[in-house]
């Protein structure tokens, strides 16, 4: 990464409050403001100037044993209980670090230590550790300022900002941002100069679906999980998390045979839990039976349970608990462990969402297309944008894609069909 001149003076202005022993500690992330890339080493530092440093440095980020347990908490409370302290003070420290943190996604606390860090890494280079915590709304525009003069984008300056507020919140300080719509405002500041319009990632279309189904046979394994990692997120709308964390039971095969033979061969993805749906009451989008037996998605991924060895298995707890991670099941798409003899198996750890998204843009590779066009989020994109030129109602299409309103589920679209595009020039009868 070549930095520029203004950044080369913060990153060096940062190094100088140092003292040389920590300043060969420190190391930089690659993000456009120059920022350390850990700030657990400045504790004894923030200590020597009477600075507390456990609210200043302390990683807010990391799952809880009740988060990490992915819906099986009630065992994770029965080990927690006798390591709790006696008293109400025990039980209220106790609360605080297993269960508190989870009013936030570990994803956003991650984004918050990101943006915190960034925040450390200028009062360094300013001087101002001492006016961090809590932060004047005067302290908040200078950061803002410097954030700003560097170029850094909105996303970023809207990282930095939620990364103050949420500090703040966790250690019941006063806000830099306080009454009604103050953020709100500020965002509608900063968006009004620094706006514009971000290129769009591709949606992965019904052709590149097909051409995906048609490149199965014969593939290697580890390829039928990425064409059909791209398949099915693809017609179920998954955002890469949620691909991620399916497990083999997860796909239910004739879920809705209840209802006649015409649903025979069709299928229902669980969704244990989705980005609006932090409470676990599940989503079931659906995949029907294939006209075509060469598309056939529901045979295709039972050959491919077969071919692996990981369907089902014995003392699988997903009908009893479909909110919950079972311990028996495989990852639906497993990442691949070399053994003995250089073969490869499926592993039990589930994938990374950005794993997936990699999954996704292999499959694509092997449809035939120009991966660099496309991310993990162009699967939901297809999707939402294929249903709705094929003129599937909004109401029923988020039965599919699990939103809420039509507002955030119109900016997956991204229309491409000409007989629609043009309807409104078509009105004018010209």
């Amino acid at each position: 990464m070549i930095l520029s001149a203004r950044q080369l003076a913060a990153r060096a202005a940062t190094l100088a409050a140092l003292s040389p022993d920590l300043a060969a500690l420190a190391s930089f992330s690659d993000a456009k403001y120059p920022t350390l890339a850990s700030v657990a080493f400045l504790a004894p530092f923030l200590d020597g100037l009477g600075l507390d440093a456990y609210m200043l440095t302390s990683d807010l980020s990391a799952a809880t044993l009740i988060e990490a347990s992915d819906g099986n908490w009630e065992q994770v409370m029965d080990s927690l209980a006798p390591s709790v302290m006696p008293g109400l003070e025990g039980r209220a420290a106790a609360f605080d670090a297993h269960i508190a943190p989870s009013s936030e996604c570990t994803s956003t606390r991650t984004k918050a230590m990101a943006g915190w860090r960034t925040v450390l890494s200028w009062a360094l280079s300013r001087t101002a550790l001492h006016l961090v915590l809590p932060m004047s709304h005067d302290t908040l525009k200078a950061v803002l300022w410097d954030l700003l003069s560097l170029g850094c984008s909105h996303a970023i300056v809207k990282g930095v900002v939620d990364a103050i507020l949420a500090r703040h919140r966790r250690f019941r300080l006063n806000p830099p941002l306080s009454g009604d719509r103050a953020y709100g405002r500020l965002m509608q500041s900063l968006g009004r100069f620094q706006g514009q319009q971000r290129p769009l990632k591709l949606p992965i279309t019904r052709d590149l679906v097909v051409s995906a189904l048609r490149a199965l046979p014969g593939l290697s394994p580890a390829q039928q999980r990425d064409c059909l990692a791209l398949v099915i997120a693809t017609l179920a709308g998954l955002r890469p998390a949620e691909g991620a964390r399916l497990q083999t039971c997860d796909f239910q095969a004739n879920f809705d045979a209840r209802h006649g033979v015409a649903y025979r061969g069709s299928a229902a993805l669980n969704i244990m839990c989705r980005k609006n749906d932090q409470n676990r009451k599940g989503h079931h989008p659906r995949i029907g039976r294939a006209m075509d037996p060469g598309l056939d998605v529901v045979s295709f991924v039972a050959a491919y349970y077969r071919l692996l060895g990981v369907g089902a298995k014995d003392g699988c707890t997903k009908a009893a608990r479909p909110h919950a991670r079972c311990p028996a099941c495989f990852p639906l798409f497993p990442l691949f462990k070399r053994v003995s003899g250089g073969s490869h198996v499926a592993s039990t750890a589930p994938p990374s969402a950005s794993a997936f998204s990699g999954m996704i843009l292999s499959g694509l590779e092997l449809a035939g297309a120009d991966k660099s066009q496309y991310s993990g989020v162009s699967a939901r994109r297809g999707c939402i944008t294929t249903a709705t030129e094929a003129g599937v109602p909004e109401e029923v299409l988020w039965l599919q894609s699990g939103h809420a309103g039509g507002s955030s589920s119109r900016r997956y679209v991204n229309l491409s069909d000409p007989a629609l595009l043009f309807q409104t020039w078509a009105a004018f009868r010209l």
